[in-house]
């Protein structure tokens, strides 16, 4: 496959030479030969504008060839001759016909358009004293290119391959990362290892065929290196007559997998499992493979061995279980269990278990109801998953109401047109019924109690009763509130819409002539200063 090369400041980074007036050119650094003479010309290409030659007056032209076939985009030339007149430059294709003649200038760029260029000349003007010191030519000239980059991420490395035809113009490959060329001399290889970036930093890479006549850039591809592989973990193993209780150690793998007889016990990123079900006095062989993020794969095998104790490795059951009912709730308490593996608790209410891990001995029943019997026993947990049997099952009963609730303390706030009342819940209250002036108004079971359809600016007086089935607690504290129609509806309490609508309406009524007086003056002047306006 065939691209075009830019023949650019790059170029000049392909070959020796001093500081170039212009440096980068097709012609750069380069002796040139004339074709029919053989003599050979550094002066021209030497960066060095103190060194030239002068032409002579005989017409001759001297003629150079290219290393390849050129179309040529700009010419730099420094030159000069009496009065001012500079040597000619002319451009010839492959068969050698003439395709286009310029004059050089006495220090600088000219813009041209030559196609498919194989030589150049230059001529001195007859019987006019005119040399010239420096010559480049810049354009594009076709050449292969790498294709098929592609980059492998190893360990503290990335591994570039790439493919690409070779021509008799080839020089070799420089690699580049993030646009800066990392080998020191064109390499020959198709393939390159660049152990220079740092781990899990993404670079750009890319690869430059190296011609004589310049350079073929590759496509990018981004690829970042890996770090140092994990160090292994430390597998252990706390055995039992009937189970191994392995742990390993945490070394930054983002998966864990543990095998005992190429049958996969465990998979995830935790740090132990406990195998369970084994043979006493048994060895038992396991595979640990940790995964880090990159997907690489280490594994380490141990063997461990059951113990010959049968009395082993059970885990102590619960015992002592008290239970310190009341009407609605119960508090239920045991011996702690003295085991170094001891995760915590699972308690169970009535054969189902309740709640999660309790890490104390000790369990809080609520939502109970009153005079009714219950079953509670507990379990131990080790942490690695493993129950104790049963405790012996305790037996309570919960109280039986006495006496009424106990009275509520309320407070409240007054809105527009509405006020919000709330209270602590009361002991062994089913229910509170809401009073406003001496007459009930409302019974609900929750702590709170949005009152609406109040007329703004009277007062009103609130209480509340708790009520269970034995009787009404005394009422509580009296509240007097006012609804106020400068003060914004509440909605922390479900308010309907239609409640905030209502609310909202006596508010604005409360306040539009203000309102109207601010916004009115505003716009009458605005009104005002348009229809002058108009009428200028």
């Amino acid at each position: 496959m065939k691209k075009v090369i830019c023949l650019s400041l790059l170029m000049f980074m392909l070959f020796a030479g001093a500081v170039s007036a212009a440096p980068g050119g097709l012609l750069d650094g380069k002796p040139l030969t004339d074709i029919n003479t053989g003599q050979v010309f550094y002066q021209l290409t030497d960066n060095d504008t103190n060194t030239s030659i002068t032409m002579g007056l005989d017409g001759r032209v001297f003629i150079f060839e290219l290393p390849g076939t050129a179309d040529v985009e700009k010419v730099y030339s420094v030159a000069g001759g009496s009065s001012g007149n500079t040597p000619n430059i002319y451009f010839y294709d492959e068969s050698g016909t003439l395709l286009k003649s310029i004059r050089a200038v006495n220090n600088g760029f000219q813009d041209v358009t030559v196609k498919s260029v194989k030589s150049i000349g230059l001529k001195g003007l007859s019987n006019w004293g005119t040399w010239i010191a420096e010559l480049d030519i810049f354009g594009t000239v076709e050449a292969p290119r790498p294709v098929g980059l592609s980059a492998e991420s190893q360990t503290k490395a990335v591994e570039l391959r790439w493919t690409m035809t070779e021509d008799e113009r080839f020089v070799g490959y420089d690699v580049y990362r993030n646009d800066v060329k990392i080998t020191p001399q064109p390499i020959k290889e198709q393939t390159y290892i660049d152990t220079g970036g740092e781990p899990d930093v993404m670079y750009r890479y890319k690869i430059a065929a190296v011609y004589n006549v310049g350079v073929m850039f590759s496509d990018e591809i981004d690829a970042s290196s890996m770090a140092d592989m994990l160090s292994a973990p430390n597998l252990q193993s706390k055995a039992y007559h009937n189970r191994l209780n392995l742990s390993w150690s945490q070394v930054g793998a983002a998966t864990y997998r543990l095998y005992h007889d190429n049958a996969k016990l465990y998979d995830g990123n935790g740090l132990g499992y406990a195998h369970v079900g084994l043979q006493m006095d048994t060895e038992y062989t396991y595979k640990l493979e940790y995964i880090d993020k990159y997907g690489r794969v280490q594994s380490l095998t141990k063997t461990f061995k059951t113990t010959d104790d049968e009395t082993d490795g059970v885990l102590d059951v619960p015992e002592g279980l008290k239970v310190d009912a009341d009407v609605y709730d119960a508090t239920m308490t045991w011996d702690k269990v003295a085991n170094p593996d001891l995760d915590g608790y699972f308690v169970y209410l009535n054969g189902s278990r309740v709640g999660g891990l309790v890490k104390e001995p000790r369990y809080q029943f609520t939502g109970l109801k009153s005079l009714t019997e219950y079953k509670a026993h507990v379990v131990s947990v080790d942490k690695f998953g493993n129950l104790s049997d049963s405790s012996d099952e305790i037996v309570f009963k919960t109280k039986d109401l006495t006496s009424v609730p106990e009275p509520p303390t309320i407070s409240g706030k007054p809105f527009s047109a509405s006020v919000t009342l709330s209270w602590a819940p009361s002991k062994y209250a089913e229910r509170y019924k809401v009073i406003q002036d001496g007459k009930m108004i409302a019974e609900t079971d929750s702590t709170s109690f949005r009152v609406r359809d109040l007329k703004n600016g009277t007062t009103y007086k609130f209480s509340v009763v708790a009520v269970n089935r034995i009787g009404d607690s005394s009422p509580s504290n009296v509240l007097e509130l006012t609804p106020d129609s400068r003060i914004m509806p509440d909605i922390s309490l479900g308010y309907q819409l239609q409640d905030v609508a209502l609310g909202t309406s006596s508010w604005f009524t409360s306040i539009w002539r203000i309102l109207a007086f601010v916004i009115a003056i505003p716009l009458a002047f605005y009104v005002a200063n348009r229809v002058k306006g108009l009428l200028a």
